[in-house]
């Protein structure tokens, strides 16, 4: 009788001990679950983290775009920097001939001769290889297409505040330079659309509307009729136009140098050039370049 009570008692205490076993496993599950929970918390928390990196990486290749139009940037400010040293230069040019001291007007002559070239290579250094590539290739191509016109190198137009970059060299036809119409426009903001139908071009700035039409010298400024004294042109597959009249008519303002027909292009708030004895003719001209008076 003993014995059986003794035996009862202890599968009564095995039964309570497996009972207290099994509880304790199934509640330890859901910790271990939360566990895991707070582990893939720690795992999303850790994607977390590097989200934020790989935006940082895209924003370093952004910050490496910034950088490249910074360059750009840059290098236009440092040619306009040059292009303010010049005209400072022949201002100078100026009073030393007016005061008949040649010696110095001779330095500065040849100081200005200096900027000159210096900007030129700014120019040349604003085209990769390959667009001087293709510029050359152009420049054969129209010469062998039209005789009668004459190839100007593409550091003859000289843009200050804008890098100015032209699809085709620009070209002289009768005493006159002519430049791609769409490329000069769009450099300096201007809207340019094409009407196959009509052969027309028009471009559009500050609210100002020039018409032009293929083969006709008739230009209409908000439709006011001018005659630029020599027809739109069609070299190399663009059009071409003059470019002081282009100029003019875009607010801006064609200055050119009598000496090497280089052909400067800024703004119409700048400041004029003091006397054509600094080298830059801003009235008649020469008869390679443009008369910017008439735009033509």
């Amino acid at each position: 009788m003993k014995n059986t009570k003794r035996i009862m008692a202890m599968a009564i205490v095995l039964v309570f001990m497996f009972t207290v076993v099994m509880s304790t496993a199934v509640f330890a599950a859901p910790v271990n679950g939360n566990g895991a929970a707070k582990d893939a918390e720690k795992v999303k928390g850790n994607d977390k983290v590097v989200d934020p990196n790989i935006e940082d990486k895209n924003k370093v290749k952004v910050g490496e775009d910034d950088t490249t139009i910074t360059e750009e940037e840059k290098a236009v400010k440092e040619k306009d920097k040059v292009m303010d040293q010049k005209k400072i230069l022949m201002k100078q040019l100026i009073e030393a001939r007016k005061s008949g001291n040649l010696e110095a007007a001779a330095l500065l002559q040849t100081q200005v001769r200096e900027y000159k070239e210096q900007l030129k290579q700014m120019v040349k250094d604003s085209y990769t290889a390959e667009e001087l590539a293709q510029l050359d290739q152009a420049a054969a191509a129209i010469q062998a297409a039209d005789p009668t016109l004459e190839v100007l190198p593409i550091d003859k137009v000289i843009a200050k505040g804008k890098s100015l970059k032209l699809d085709i060299p620009p070209v002289v036809k009768d005493g006159k330079v002519l430049v791609p119409i769409r490329a000069f426009s769009q450099a300096y903001g201007a809207e340019v659309t094409w009407n196959a139908e009509l052969h027309t071009i028009t471009i559009i700035k500050d609210g100002v509307e020039i018409v032009l039409k293929t083969d006709s010298s008739t230009v209409f400024v908000n439709g006011v009729a001018t005659d630029i004294g020599l027809p739109v042109k069609g070299v190399n597959g663009r059009n071409v136009m003059p470019v002081g009249f282009l100029a003019e008519k875009l607010g801006l303002k064609a200055e050119v140098d009598p000496e090497d027909g280089t052909i400067e292009i800024e703004d119409e708030d700048e400041d004029e050039a003091a006397d054509t004895t600094t080298g830059t003719d801003t009235t008649t001209g020469s008869d390679t370049t443009t008369d910017t008076t008439t735009g033509n």
